[in-house]
């Protein structure tokens, strides 16, 4: 699936490095997300790390491919972890999420 999405060279090389089985461990820590956990209401879980993350890139206009390469991870994961984060904060678009994060991110 990576194949498909593999654009930049830095990302061929990725595809070329996994299909030789070989494992990528990198800590990139200007592409973490902020420290910021939220929930929409009481009770309500926390946004994950994963689901931080997500929403950063969201929030920088990565497409989910896009995120998911800088992520390394699928597509299909960025997607469930993005829709995961829009059930939590109660968003219903991509502009909703951007804008409930934005709106939590200056309280917390």
């Amino acid at each position: 699936m990576m194949k498909q999405i593999a654009g930049t060279q830095e990302e061929a090389v990725v595809v070329a490095g996994r299909a030789a089985g070989w494992e990528m461990r990198t800590s990139r820590a200007k592409d973490r997300a902020p420290g910021v956990m939220f929930a929409s209401e009481p009770g309500q879980k926390p946004l994950t790390k994963r689901e931080r993350e997500v929403l950063h890139f969201i929030s920088e206009g990565c497409s989910n491919k896009e995120g998911a390469l800088r992520m390394r991870i699928s597509p299909r994961t960025f997607e469930s972890h993005r829709a995961e984060a829009m059930r939590k904060l109660g968003a219903r678009n991509t502009a909703d999420l951007v804008r409930t994060a934005l709106l939590h991110q200056g309280g917390v």
